[in-house]
């Protein structure tokens, strides 16, 4: 049986308590080896253990979960963030594609934890994630990893151009030409980047504002984009575009 070994870090012990009793009965390949309750005691025990994976609480006494990985410049672990954040902290973790479980913990998302290190599908162990996930904490979201199946990139959402949905896939187009593909739907990225100034102009496009030229007026309309890309706007989202992209032109 695949033994995976684990390390729970969280200053809160009845929450350390109900992990493990969690992870016991609903993850026969995770096996708890040790706990700390601060930063430096999580440091010390992932030091003398090796663990293969971390559930790591942000918020501790003594410095939070980024300064203590900040001693390993490529941790070789798998790490799971535990956090009681609000949106916007949840947002952070999906513009840098690191996994996270809220609190009150769910035993599925556990689960879920196990089988993607099983099948070694688990790409947290990467640091450029890590340093991506630091900087949107504490900036406004402006970076955004995406991991395609050759690679993992970190894009600043200011230099895509648009999104454009492809049957099971979409493909990011950014300023130089460069482009990427990634196995997502476009409702995620719709979701995510609703509050960064882009707009879904089209089923098939979700379009950068700030990368607009001009709008050509029509039934629906069409926009001219910096690359020089022309896209329709659908006919139903015309009047919501308009006003998003007004409201755009006037923040400017």
């Amino acid at each position: 049986m695949t033994r995976i070994r684990t390390i729970i870090i969280d200053d809160e012990m009845n929450a350390i308590g109900a992990l493990k009793n969690l992870l016991k009965h609903y993850c026969h390949h995770i096996e708890v080896i040790a706990h700390a309750s601060s930063a430096r005691e999580g440091k010390e025990k992932i030091e003398e253990h090796k663990p293969d994976l971390i559930f790591l609480d942000i918020a501790m006494p003594g410095g939070d979960g980024f300064s203590l990985l900040e001693h390993f410049e490529h941790p070789d672990f798998s790490i799971v963030f535990i956090t009681a954040y609000n949106e916007y902290a949840i947002k952070a973790f999906e513009f840098s594609a690191m996994h996270y479980i809220l609190k009150p913990v769910d035993y599925r998302k556990l689960q879920e934890v196990e089988d993607r290190i099983i099948r070694n599908l688990d790409a947290d162990t990467k640091s450029d994630i890590l340093d991506t996930l630091s900087y949107n904490f504490k900036n406004d979201l402006k970076k955004l990893v995406l991991s395609s199946q050759e690679k993992v990139e970190v894009v600043n959402t200011e230099e895509i151009i648009y999104i454009e949905a492809v049957n099971n896939y979409v493909v990011f187009y950014c300023i130089n030409e460069k482009s990427i593909v990634i196995t997502k739907q476009l409702n995620f990225y719709e979701k995510l980047l609703c509050e960064q100034d882009f707009f879904r102009i089209h089923h098939g496009y979700l379009v950068n504002l700030r990368h607009i030229t001009e709008y050509i007026k029509g039934r629906g309309g069409k926009v001219i984009l910096t690359d020089g890309k022309i896209l329709d706007v659908s006919t139903r989202k015309k009047h919501d575009f308009l006003e998003a992209f007004n409201n755009f032109l006037d923040k400017g």
